[in-house]
């Protein structure tokens, strides 16, 4: 089981590496398209005035949409990093159903409760105080679990 998962994770970090480079190349090939749009117009006096409708804004629409493109890749990159995360957590937490991939709810739900239990077996083992909170004054082991008996 362990060789599937380090082979997973391997092609994960190939598809990531993939990723990244073409989602460069992507943006590269679009700025190189808007450049020659931007040399093409530019010769032309009559298409370079602006327009009332234009001069609204300080940025051009070239920019906004440039812009826009950047935006959209920084929110596809933190998505990318964050379904990683989720993929991680799923590979900690023991589950019953292997053959289905858990929804983000079910592995926050799985993981909350897999801490709580954790959390219960260690209050159980240490008769309510956790040993390393007793080197802090014990008031940080005591705090957790006050918190731990209200949930």
């Amino acid at each position: 089981m362990k060789t599937k998962t380090k082979g997973k994770k391997q092609r994960q970090t190939v598809d990531k590496e993939a990723f990244s480079e073409e989602s460069a190349m992507r943006k590269k090939e679009l700025v190189k398209c808007l450049r020659r749009r931007e040399r093409r117009n530019g010769g032309n006096k009559e298409s370079s005035k602006t327009t009332p409708a234009r001069a609204k804004g300080p940025w051009s629409t070239k920019d906004r949409h440039l812009r826009r493109l950047e935006s959209n890749e920084r929110e596809r990159q933190r998505m990318h990093k964050l379904n990683n995360a989720f993929q991680a957590l799923r590979e900690v937490i023991p589950h019953v159903r292997a053959e289905n991939k858990l929804s983000k709810i079910e592995t926050l739900t799985l993981a909350k409760n897999y801490i709580k239990s954790l959390t219960s077996i260690i209050l159980n083992m240490s008769n309510g105080h956790f040993p390393a909170a007793e080197g802090m004054g014990g008031t940080w082991g005591s705090k957790l679990y006050q918190h731990y008996q209200q949930q």
